[in-house]
């Protein structure tokens, strides 16, 4: 009996042992392969055409159309065009005489429609970084210091394997509010699947989440690699906005009056 009770014991002390190095070879495994925040950020940017193409970008435009579907049936489409120069913006979209645009205002941010403008704190504008554009953001997460990215783990995104990557700014050695990053990047092609952004509400430190998701990925302007579709929800509402690009243009030193609330 006492044997046997011994026994039992030690059979029940080898699982625990054998589970326990397990695990710990396992989380060792998988610590050892994932690779850092810079190298992940570092191999996307090469995937999109590398960090000396990208730093060459001072300004770009891209244009394309819109479908914004309010619910499964009604949808309305319209062509939309994205400005960024270093920090100035403009985002429109709508048919001629409908259009909503969200501009730097050159120090006086905004978004304007024929119905009004509404004003924007200096902090939520710098939120509006050009996510259309991986490759810029990917590039001054990289290269500006007050980022910080670091690696959350492997993820299965719809079917494929990620690698999830967290990011936000800081600013006088304090969390900026909003500026929080999640991407999605392709584990064996390192380009982007999936972002997580906030974007401007109203009210002072009032955001919208926004979740894009980038596909159709093709050469533009020689080197550049971008996504030429965009599928984009807004967390608690209903629309669904798939945007597919056409055209971009880069370096045409925009004049910067169009960066200002009409």
């Amino acid at each position: 009996m006492l044997r046997n009770r011994v026994s039992r014991s030690s059979r029940a002390i080898c699982v625990i042992v054998m589970f326990l190095l397990t695990t710990y070879w396992s989380v060792s495994l998988d610590a050892q392969t994932l690779p850092t925040a810079q190298q992940v950020l570092s191999n996307s940017l090469t995937a999109m055409g590398g960090q000396i193409h990208w730093s060459q970008v001072s300004d770009a435009t891209l244009s394309g159309t819109c479908a914004i579907y309010t619910d499964q049936t009604d949808t309305q489409s319209a062509p939309f065009q994205w400005t960024v120069e270093q920090n100035m913006f403009r985002y429109q979209y709508g048919l001629p005489g409908q259009i909503t645009a969200t501009v730097s205002g050159n120090g006086s941010p905004a978004v304007y429609n024929a119905s009004g403008t509404q004003w924007l704190t200096q902090e939520t504008a710098a939120l509006m970084l050009p996510y259309h554009l991986p490759g810029l953001v990917v590039y001054a997460l990289l290269n500006d210091p007050s980022y910080q990215a670091s690696i959350v783990g492997n993820d299965n995104l719809q079917g494929e394997s990620t690698i999830h990557l967290h990011a936000y700014r800081i600013i006088a050695n304090a969390h900026e509010a909003g500026s929080e990053q999640d991407w999605w990047f392709d584990s064996s092609s390192y380009l982007p699947v999936q972002v997580i952004y906030n974007t401007p509400g109203q009210g002072v430190q009032s955001y919208i989440q926004i979740t894009d998701s980038l596909s159709s990925w093709s050469v533009d302007n020689g080197n550049l690699i971008i996504p030429h579709q965009i599928n984009q929800v807004m967390l608690g509402m209903l629309n669904l906005q798939n945007c597919t690009a056409t055209s971009l243009s880069i370096n045409i030193q925009p004049q910067s009056s169009i960066f200002n609330a009409l």
